[in-house]
């Protein structure tokens, strides 16, 4: 899976600190992408325009990454499902149900990932 806050602080770390880049990250999953430009201004003590600025490129580097983690979602659940499938075309039920559950638990978590990532 792909850890988003390492990713951010590495892709943007030509530019700006590693470690600023981390911290706004965070605020961004766990507060959402308006409170960004508040944190970056207030905590650590950047000009309007350079928050701003900031929080677009964190944006759009997130939005690409949650596409990226849903794709991933979707592949492992696309395998799970052929498996099932061609298990139960094979009469193999007992087969079908053991993958069955893997398939259940990523459509869970992919479902939870989309409810609380914006992905547009």
């Amino acid at each position: 899976m792909i850890d988003r806050v390492l990713h951010i602080g590495h892709r943007f770390s030509d530019q700006y600190d590693k470690a600023l880049l981390q911290r706004a990250a965070e605020v961004y999953i766990s507060k959402g992408n308006a409170a960004v430009v508040p944190h970056l201004m207030q905590t650590e003590n950047l000009a309007a325009a350079d928050a701003q600025t900031l929080a677009q490129k964190i944006n759009r580097e997130m939005l690409n990454l949650n596409r990226q983690v849903l794709l991933s979602y979707s592949v492992a659940l696309a395998v799970f499902l052929f498996i099932v499938f061609f298990s139960i075309r094979a009469e193999g039920y007992v087969f079908a149900g053991l993958f069955l559950l893997p398939a259940l638990r990523i459509i869970y978590s992919m479902l939870k990932f989309v409810k609380r990532n914006k992905l547009r």
